[in-house]
């Protein structure tokens, strides 16, 4: 029944109801506030779906049938120990939730129900610019010349460095030996001064 209702919720387009609100308030931050509102509200069913599989996990864990055998309340158990363990999952899928929300608040600005000047968004640079591909279009074209000359040149500089490295390798291995040439030479001249002999193999 609870994921039945986490479903419900999760089935409302948040981006269509707020384009149509948008109208309604004239657009501006108030819009921007209740579509972050409204992506946090249908969130919160699949964050509940994340906790309560963990806790289910969690409450099978031999830790908390300890904590049960020697006394321990269920409030103590929840509070001081399944939830520490539980809330981790929620915070990292929270934190991939955020580009979903900077795209949301890019895209209602880009529609012209965001952001309004002089207020800075994505999206709303993105119009301003979008307004002037009509009548300079080399403009395009000059973004992504300079984006791909960019990876070019990043993929030629990562080239290069790897070239580097293995001439560094190698210098390294060339001194390595001559420094063992010169050990061996001076082992020779130590043996033959006290009288032994022994071969050296390269």
């Amino acid at each position: 029944m609870l994921t039945l209702g986490f479903d419900t919720v999760r089935a409302y387009p948040v981006i269509i109801l707020a384009l149509a609100i948008g109208p309604i308030f004239g657009g501006g931050m108030v819009v921007l506030v209740v579509l972050v509102g409204l992506l946090v509200a249908t969130s919160m069913p699949y964050y509940g779906r994340i906790m309560r599989a963990s806790v289910m996990a969690q409450a099978k864990s031999e830790y908390v049938e300890a904590l049960c055998a020697m006394g321990a309340g269920r409030v103590r158990i929840v509070a001081r120990h399944i939830l520490p363990n539980v809330i981790g999952p929620v915070l990292i899928v929270a934190s991939m939730d955020i580009p979903t929300f900077i795209a949301a608040e890019a895209g209602h600005s880009f529609l012209g129900v965001g952001a309004k000047p002089p207020a800075s968004s994505w999206g709303l640079m993105l119009r301003c610019g979008f307004d002037f591909v009509g009548y300079t279009p080399w403009l395009v074209v000059a973004a992504y010349t300079r984006d791909g000359a960019w990876a070019e040149f990043n993929e030629h500089r990562k080239g290069r460095q790897r070239v580097d490295m293995m001439a560094d390798v190698v210098v390294m291995d060339r001194d390595l030996e001559v420094q063992r040439a010169g050990q061996l030479s001076l082992a020779q001249a130590a043996l033959t001064v006290c009288g032994g002999q022994i071969t050296f193999e390269a």
